[in-house]
């Protein structure tokens, strides 16, 4: 069996923690920060804030970071591309089926 990066074994943990779903990955409520928030805005119930949450996808925050940056200055499609030029995904073949 090939050994695991120390992302890789963070992301499989978070999966594990998850049920094996992603997008409860992406929305888990165990970032340390909003805790600390709550905390300090008069919340004392117990919470505990998981440490590897800024890992919890596999890359380093700081890459994600970046990735999340280029998507939102350069936009979803990218100036240029056939969907900003009115075309379509699947080669300019329409899939209405009420065109003459």
């Amino acid at each position: 069996m090939k050994a695991l990066t120390l992302l890789k074994a963070i992301r499989r943990f978070c999966l594990e923690c998850c049920g094996a779903s992603a997008r409860e990955v992406e929305l888990c409520t165990a970032n340390p920060e909003e805790i600390r928030r709550a905390r300090l805005a008069g919340d004392d119930t117990e919470y505990s804030g998981c440490p590897l949450y800024r890992w919890r996808f596999g890359r380093r925050p700081q890459t994600i970071a970046k990735i999340r940056q280029k998507a939102t200055t350069e936009g979803v499609f990218r100036a240029g591309s056939d969907f900003s030029r009115g075309g379509r995904p699947n080669g300019g073949v329409s899939l209405r089926h009420d065109r003459v």
